[in-house]
């Protein structure tokens, strides 16, 4: 694998394949933002009529109290999901990714490999590869699913386990198992 992704050509492939897919998505996470930050705008201004109504007396403290209640903690959820979006967009418009990091990150992939144990490894690995069509007992092909972004050196930005970044899947080269 690391010296499948040592193929200049191959990774300059995969490279402008992940960073089109990356920017594709902004304009959909942009749109969100701008729903979340009006859903939170309508909760703060029903809070102000809740306060207006207790104020002019058409509303007792008990039921206006716990309506804002209410209301603050749907606040308090949107909040957290806007502060986690404007973080992934902050994350795909400041970095891209370019050769030279995805070479480094390679260069550490053999040490990462050898330095897990064998359920790492192999969780690693199934990461990797997507899918190894086998047409002959000597004849494979496989597929890698490259993430938009890996963090395997902390070179790439940090992703919440969560979250859903952008992949790749890119058709190797047929491998030929037959010895000479």
């Amino acid at each position: 694998i690391k010296s499948i992704f040592k193929n200049d050509t191959f990774l300059t492939r995969i490279l402008k394949k992940v960073n089109e897919k990356t920017l594709k998505k902004l304009p959909k996470k942009e749109a969100e933002l701008r729903d979340l930050e009006r859903k939170i705008a309508r909760r703060k201004s029903v809070i102000r009529k809740y306060l207006f109504a207790f104020e002019s007396g058409k509303m007792d403290a008990e039921s206006c109290n716990n309506r804002i209640k209410e209301l603050e903690e749907e606040i308090d959820l949107l909040e957290e999901k806007r502060m986690k979006l404007q973080t992934e967009i902050k994350n795909s418009k400041a970095h891209s990714l370019d050769l030279k990091e995805i070479k480094k990150l390679i260069d550490k992939l053999e040490e990462l490999i050898s330095s897990a144990n064998p359920s790492e490894a192999k969780a690693f690995l199934r990461k990797i590869v997507k899918i190894i069509k086998v047409y002959s007992p000597s004849e494979i092909e496989p597929y890698y699913r490259i993430p938009a972004v890996c963090i395997m050196s902390g070179v790439a930005p940090h992703i919440e386990h969560n979250a859903n970044p952008p992949e790749v899947i890119i058709k190797g080269s047929p491998i030929n198992l037959k010895k000479n």
